[in-house]
């Protein structure tokens, strides 16, 4: 079962991770590594609460933010890429009808 959450403070070490690994595996050179790194700790450290945790059962999976109502990055866990479909469609669900269901 996929369940999405906001992010609180406590999230901050899984949404630093989970935004590490959907940048650096991008990235080739050692070096931009390793400035990445620091740039997404301090993103991540000051817009926490922007982001939302996707769980699949108990275990986080994955993360995402939604700025101004558009979807700007998102990221899974490999294992659990199966799962994108569902977990699009919840997103978009937010995005468009609100977390409660309603707009």
């Amino acid at each position: 079962m996929i369940k999405i959450k906001k992010a609180s403070k406590k999230d901050l070490p899984i949404l630093t991770e989970f935004e590490i690994k959907r940048v650096t595996s991008l990235l080739k050179d050692n070096l931009e590594k390793l400035k990445q790194i620091a740039s997404i700790n301090e993103y991540v450290s000051t817009h926490y609460q922007e982001y939302t945790i996707i769980y699949y059962y108990l275990k986080p999976i994955g993360c995402y933010l939604i700025i101004n109502n558009e979807l700007e990055s998102w990221y899974v866990i490999e294992e659990y890429q199966k799962l994108k479909n569902k977990i699009l469609k919840k997103i978009n669900k937010e995005l468009f009808l609100g977390k409660d269901g309603k707009k």
